[in-house]
């Protein structure tokens, strides 16, 4: 993975699809109209490629020591530091330009799931909650990241806790039909720069 747009190709396969098969199943079980579908579909992907760039952001360290490199090659090269070490504290300062970059990203496309979220209709009560907890979590566990060492020095994954889900979990189930709280809490928190 050189770029962002190479990245955002490798999450569309691994979670953008997904975005797209849920849209259809909701459209053919007659849970959205095809007017809805057809806005709902366009915002898919990106909520996906949210959603899944989140994962490779907090799980950078186990995808590095089995293997994997998601991040893209390109802005280790700004930072003139290789991929290896992306770890080391002598390197934080770049490594944290790095991380806050890629935070930065997601979080532009979960914006689409803000706006794909406010495109169910009100009354699907539970489609709309289905989407706004990993939409919530995600930007929560973005804003434990934001210019967070321990997501590069930690052996241990950086999570958001256990009263933040269940806050989370709360407040999607009691927001979901309210475009204005659902709005208010979505900018609560994500990250400000």
């Amino acid at each position: 993975i050189k770029t962002f747009k190479d990245q955002d190709e490798y999450c569309y396969y691994v979670a953008g699809t997904v975005g797209n098969m849920l849209t259809e199943i909701n459209y053919y079980r007659g849970h959205i109209n095809s007017e809805e579908f057809l806005e709902l579909i366009k915002l898919a992907r990106g909520f996906g490629l949210g959603l899944q760039k989140v994962n490779i952001i907090k799980n950078v360290r186990t995808d590095f020591m089995e293997g994997r490199r998601y991040w893209p090659s390109s802005l280790f090269k700004e930072q003139g530091i290789r991929y290896e070490d992306l770890f080391k504290p002598e390197n934080l300062e770049s490594s944290l330009k790095i991380l806050n970059k890629l935070i930065i990203n997601a979080q532009q496309h979960l914006f689409s799931g803000l706006d794909y979220t406010l495109l169910i209709p009100s009354n699907q009560k539970g489609l709309r909650t289905f989407c706004l907890i990993p939409l919530f979590m995600a930007l929560a566990t973005l804003s434990t990241c934001y210019k967070n060492p321990d997501v590069l020095l930690s052996e241990e994954e950086v999570k958001i806790s256990r009263e933040k889900v269940e806050e989370i979990v709360r407040k999607s189930e009691e927001y979901s039909q309210n475009d204005s709280r659902i709005v208010s809490y979505f900018d609560k928190l994500r990250v400000k720069t």
